[in-house]
């Protein structure tokens, strides 16, 4: 799990992951695992890179991180992948914080912020252009 994920906060320690059974490793992701936050690590938007959306969380009986993330490769335009991403981190959200949150503003604004500075306005547009659709 942590080669996985570039996060500096102590991991866990309440089991060995990845020398641990794959059983006792979701177990205790199911049981201990309190929702902090998520996370999009990535390079570009462009065709062929990957990204990589995380959920951050923090051990109910250790205190350590854990981090649950999904891998994929950007697809073939901007707007699948974003799409893509949207899906997920809604998906994720809604686990977490009820169904009618994924539709808040909140969410909105937690989307926008998994993305670099540079691509906070081209997200927001397509947002934008999202919601006009949906109309």
């Amino acid at each position: 799990m942590q080669e996985l994920c570039k996060q500096e906060e102590p991991l866990c320690r309440c089991i060995h992951w990845g020398d641990e059974d794959f059983d006792v490793e979701v177990h205790h992701l199911i049981e201990h695992f309190e929702f902090l936050r998520m996370e999009l690590e990535y390079s570009s938007l462009e065709p062929g890179a990957s990204w990589r959306l995380c959920r951050i969380g923090r051990c109910r009986c250790c205190g350590g991180r854990l981090c649950v993330g999904t891998s994929l490769t950007v697809r073939d335009t901007p707007e699948d992948t974003l799409s893509m991403i949207h899906l997920i981190a809604e998906q994720e959200w809604r686990s977490h914080a009820g169904n009618a949150a994924a539709d808040s503003e909140n969410f909105r604004e937690l989307f926008v912020h998994l993305f670099h500075e540079d691509d906070r306005e081209t997200v927001r547009d397509w947002l934008s252009r999202r919601a006009e659709q949906e109309v």
